[in-house]
């Protein structure tokens, strides 16, 4: 396994931020409002000509009177960041449903148990791992990562939810 430094990508990140470290954000992607920089808010943010700018905002999830979440902002920002992912050929690590039940699913496509998928890191490279998972309430996706030296057995790490991820051919 190995990681891919050559084939680097502006991979979009996502931040909660306060104040204006990135410039002024532009208008809400969710409601269309006036993001206060002087509260916390989330930002889609790529590398593009070597600085992170801001590709869209949001404003964080708010609780009603009722007890009720309303992620309408962010889930907004989620499918704003989905398109910039596929754009360059990847996409988020997601648990979802399909006929047979629960699977983890990649861009939208069902990922399979063993496939061998590339991880992005914060830098815009990518890790080499195999993909496994196990499904029942508590299991979370794990990643196999052969590292260097003697043959050794390989790292197994929890991927979070959410990971940028691309499948490998």
């Amino acid at each position: 396994m190995t990681t891919n430094t050559t084939n680097r990508l502006p991979v979009p990140q996502v931040q909660l931020v306060s104040g204006r470290p990135f410039g002024a954000p532009p208008a809400c992607v969710g409601c269309g409002g006036v993001i206060d920089p002087a509260g916390e808010y989330y930002v889609c943010l790529a590398p593009i000509e070597g600085r992170r700018r801001i590709l869209a905002a949001a404003h964080p999830g708010t609780w009603d009177d009722d007890d009720s979440y309303d992620a309408t902002c962010p889930d907004a920002l989620r499918d704003r960041w989905d398109c910039e992912l596929l754009a360059i050929g990847a996409g988020r690590l997601v648990l979802g449903q399909d006929d047979g039940g629960p699977r983890f699913f990649l861009g939208g496509e069902p990922l399979h148990a063993g496939a061998t998928i590339e991880l992005a890191d914060r830098d815009g490279g990518w890790v080499e791992v195999r993909f496994e998972y196990r499904l029942h309430p508590e299991a979370d996706p794990i990643g196999y990562l052969q590292l260097g030296g003697w043959d050794g057995p390989p790292v197994a790490f929890v991927i979070p939810a959410d990971a940028v991820a691309r499948l490998v051919a």
